[in-house]
């Protein structure tokens, strides 16, 4: 993967579903491309307590 790129994405309306719940699959997914070397963050109007447990659950 270039490692000059950063993957940013927002949370709600983009990668969450309507019920606040990730795709089937998704996690493990994302979690190969950043095994692989991708650089991946969040963007999100949300604060640390609301976003943390989405991303670590």
């Amino acid at each position: 993967m270039d490692k000059d790129l950063l993957y940013i994405s927002d949370l709600d309306g983009t990668l969450l579903l309507p019920d606040g719940s990730f795709p089937e699959d998704f996690k493990r997914r994302l979690n190969r491309l950043i095994d692989m070397g991708l650089r991946f963050t969040i963007a999100t109007a949300r604060n640390y307590d609301s976003a943390h447990p989405i991303l670590n659950g």
